[in-house]
Order: structure tokens, then sequence, then C-alpha cells
């Protein structure tokens, strides 16, 4: 495994000075020989005189998201996201896609967000809960695996009882 040291990463802000509402961006570019997987971690300090804040920050080395072509593999990365109305793996953003308009509905952050994978790979509720973005709903008489919303707590689309409805492991009876 190798070791990032600090004169492997390097720090770029866009603008030098901010005024009030103005924003930059921060660019983190990681030596080439990292390892993918790599976990960076590091600290932006802000402040005037003695009030100041520390923002803790983690970059992960990897591969570009364009380098992967398909929803389960894109999704399956840390800051990359599939857009299925593009059809491209792209960065992650704020609020979406780093690299288009891609609308939030269409852009898949996690796997169980692909079309098709929950139903298709969570066939008990256990199985289920193990996925990345998959839920249990056990409710009726045919309980099913489906994409989990962002924060977990509901089913993506469509309805199921609170009571009924559980994207962790410890819902599902032993």
């Amino acid at each position: 495994m190798s070791h990032i040291s600090p004169s492997d990463v390097a720090f770029t802000f866009s603008d030098a000075q901010l005024n009030t509402a103005k924003t930059t961006t921060l660019d983190v570019r990681v030596d080439a020989a990292a390892a993918p997987g790599e976990v960076i971690r590091f600290f932006v300090f802000s402040g005037r005189g003695d009030d100041y804040q520390v923002l803790p920050m983690l970059a992960v080395a990897g591969d570009a998201c364009s380098r992967f072509t398909n929803c389960l593999s894109c999704a399956a990365q840390i800051g990359c996201g599939f857009c299925a109305t593009t059809g491209r793996c792209e960065a992650l953003g704020s609020s979406g896609s780093a690299e288009s308009s891609c609308p939030a509905s269409a852009f898949a952050i996690r796997p169980g967000s692909c079309s098709g994978f929950c139903a298709s790979r969570g066939t008990s509720c256990a199985t289920c809960t193990s996925l990345s973005g998959c839920g249990w709903c056990g409710a009726g008489s045919a309980p099913q695996c489906v994409e989990a919303s962002r924060d977990g707590d509901a089913p993506a689309s469509g309805s199921c009882p609170y009571a009924d409805w559980s994207a962790t492991a410890s819902y599902c009876s032993p």
C-alpha cells in the first residue's frame, strides 16, 4: 500500500480573495501513483483574526468517473454518479452531477439507484438490506426489495407503510 505525503497533494483555490456572498472552488490533485481507494484527509481553515472555523474534508484517490461505462460500476465508485439521461458516468457535485445538468431523479449515486438492481438481487430481506441503496418492503402478500430514498427512510418511489419498511438488516426477522 502506498502512502500519500503532503508533497503528493496539491491544493488550488480559484480565487485568493472572497467578498460577501462570493464562492470559490478547491481543486485537490493527487499524485498519479496514489493507490485507488486511498483516503486523503485534509482541513480547510477559514476566518479572520482570532475567529476561525475548521472544516475537515476527505478525498479518495481513484479513477476518473468517465472510465466507468455502466450504471452499476459507476454508482459503486465514491464521488461518481451515473446519469441515465446522458448514459455517462459523471463526477458527483453538491446536488447531483458536477459535469452536467442531469436531473437528480436520473442520477444514480448508489447501485440501488440503477434500474432493476434491487429487485433482481434482493430476494430476501437480509440480502436486500445488505445492498447499497436498497430497502425491504414487507407489506402485503408480495414483499419486495426496492430502491431506497437518498436518506433511506422510505422507498424512492411508490409507498410502503412505515412499520413494514427498512433499509437495515436489524429489521429482518432471524
